[in-house]
């Protein structure tokens, strides 16, 4: 298996996740699939909507934008959106393109890009925790790049390989317990992870394949108070979703200054 960043030769990890030695990005033979993923995160994600648009207020004008979200799942984003005067539209391939529809947004029901219009030109084009499912990142980074307008914007928002709840499940893995890395990239899920990327191989793979560049870069938290009690209690119900979320909690003042497990990327297209 070849690394999509660099091109070298990735080592096998595990039975079905491999890891490049030389920029670390890592890659799985997970079977793709469209649908939704983990429970309990609408609290941690419309919070970290909002604090996404209000980055993206600081570098451009946003009223006025032709926006697509691809994966837009229950259209917490483009609630996100609403009064900014941006003209928003979305795809989703699962079943929840119809209910968000529903809700007055203009959804299309398929897969990116081969369900849009022809020749359909956007001016930012966001990804909110869908680029890591792909099964061609650059099939994917490539399309985007024909549908952006000139001096359009493109935003990924994506789990970042180096942060440091994803580190700890590595550890874990390599003294027997694998189960929470299985969780990590969503193993048994119906569209788990392929690819886990990095805060430094991500823009390189980017500028590699693309004539995007990079213009900002931040972390975003992957836990908050609000929220965190629902969010284990879905994947660990009873009174030990109640003491990881009580531990959690003890520990977020700390997680402020250690590497961060979710990090939002944005390019621009030169024009």
């Amino acid at each position: 298996m070849e690394c999509v960043v660099c091109s070298s030769a990735m080592a096998q990890a595990s039975s079905w996740r491999y890891r490049c030695r030389e920029c670390g990005f890592e890659q799985s033979t997970l079977q793709a699939g469209a649908g939704r993923g983990v429970d309990g995160l609408e609290t941690l994600r419309r919070t970290n909507f909002r604090r996404l648009v209000d980055h993206l207020k600081l570098l451009m004008p946003l009223s006025g934008l032709r926006c697509l979200e691809v994966g837009c799942a229950e259209g917490w984003f483009l609630d996100a959106l609403s009064g900014t005067g941006v003209m928003v539209s979305a795809i989703e391939p699962s079943e929840m393109a119809v209910t968000t529809a529903a809700r007055g947004y203009e959804v299309i029901q398929g897969f990116f890009p081969e369900a849009l219009p022809p020749g359909s030109q956007y001016d930012l084009i966001v990804w909110n925790d869908v680029f890591e499912h792909l099964p061609d990142p650059k099939a994917a980074l490539w399309a985007c790049e024909t549908h952006l307008s000139q001096g359009g914007w493109l935003v990924l928002n994506l789990p970042n390989s180096d942060g440091v709840f994803y580190r700890i499940a590595k550890a874990a893995a390599k003294v027997g317990w694998s189960g929470y890395l299985d969780r990590m990239w969503q193993k048994d899920f119906v569209s788990p992870h392929l690819t886990y990327f990095s805060a430094s191989n991500l823009p390189r793979f980017v500028a590699r394949q693309s004539q995007l560049e990079l213009q900002s870069q931040f972390r975003l938290p992957s836990l908050t108070k609000e929220g965190l009690k629902e969010r284990l209690a879905a994947s660990h119900p009873g009174l030990l979703g109640a003491v990881l979320a009580t531990m959690l909690r003890i520990a977020l003042p700390a997680l402020r200054w250690l590497p961060a497990d979710a990090m939002v990327f944005v390019f621009r297209k030169p024009g």
